[in-house]
């Protein structure tokens, strides 16, 4: 009995495959291949060129298509950036040998192009190398390389900076600010940043100022006819101790920030020091101590043998 149902079961025909797992072009023969572009399954090369043909398909995987973290690091993804790289280095390899091909010299266009500076851009290097600052620069399209507004003023004839100042509050800004300007002035021009958005965020905040400010300025001025904008931020250039950032130390390292004197050009402070793409500039409240010996000795004690 056994035996009988074992031969009708041999006798019997397979299932026949369902029409979602044949072939999508021709719907006869098991799919073989997929394409990396869409996924479509084909079972032949004439299959796969037709479907490329039909769907409008180049047949290459798009390397921007979005994964899920699940399938980013796995052995088939690293494969595909691999096979991606793979590629582009060859197509720049074949690109090379088509130039050369038709007597083009690759290496003395770039040259050229190096070799040619932007308005202004001479200038400023020309004054980068007499000051003696050593300049990191930050890679192509990195953040702080976008934020880099240092070039020459041709009004002034001098190489006009940009600084990065650190509060101790948090705040972050970039004020540009001359070679020839002292650290103090430079210290205003931030200070009147910070007081210009100070202002924008209270009037977008729907604030009203201009009655308050009106009463501060004649509440604020003294018998010498001084305003009080430029005695406050005379007050706050003077409040603080400035320490330049040296990208070459590490940041818990006290060789990391070194002391300015607030009196210096800019020029004379950043002669012989190392900064990324532009100075960073931390500000740090002067302790009462240290104030009050800035009051006591305005003028600094004369040096020994004058």
């Amino acid at each position: 009995m056994a035996s009988s149902a074992a031969a009708v079961s041999k006798d019997s025909p397979s299932p026949e495959p369902l029409l979602s797992e044949l072939c999508r072009i021709c719907n006869t023969h098991v799919p073989k291949y997929r394409c990396p572009r869409c996924l479509t399954r084909t079972c032949s090369l004439a299959c796969s060129k037709r479907h490329k043909q039909w769907a409008q398909c180049s047949g290459v995987r798009d390397p921007a298509e979005y994964l899920p973290r699940s399938k980013l690091a796995n052995p088939a993804s690293i494969d595909r950036d691999f096979n991606f790289l793979v590629g582009v280095e060859r197509g720049l390899e074949r690109a090379e040998r088509e130039l050369e091909g038709r007597g083009i010299e690759v290496g003395a266009e770039l040259e050229g192009r190096r070799r040619r500076f932007k308005k202004g851009e001479g200038n400023a290097r020309a004054a980068l190398d007499r000051c003696g600052v050593r300049v990191l620069k930050a890679p192509k399209g990195m953040v702080r390389e976008r934020e880099n507004r240092t070039g020459w003023n041709q009004k002034r004839k001098c190489l006009s900076w940009t600084v990065e100042w650190l509060f101790p509050d948090g705040e972050r800004h970039l004020v540009q600010a001359l070679e020839t300007d002292t650290l103090a002035e430079a210290a205003r021009k931030v200070e009147d940043e910070r007081k210009r958005l100070s202002r924008k965020r209270k009037r977008d905040a729907g604030e009203d100022t201009r009655n308050e400010a009106k009463s501060n300025d004649k509440a604020g001025e003294t018998e010498d006819g001084a305003r009080p904008v430029e005695r406050e931020a005379e007050s706050k250039s003077n409040g603080y101790d400035f320490y330049l950032h040296d990208p070459t130390q590490a940041s818990t390292s006290p060789l990391s920030r070194v002391s300015l004197p607030p009196d210096k050009p800019l020029k004379e402070l950043l002669r012989g020091k190392v900064i990324r793409e532009f100075p960073t500039i931390s500000l740090t409240p002067t302790s009462p101590e240290q104030r009050e010996d800035q009051r006591s000795s305005p003028h600094p004690p004369p040096t020994p043998g004058h």
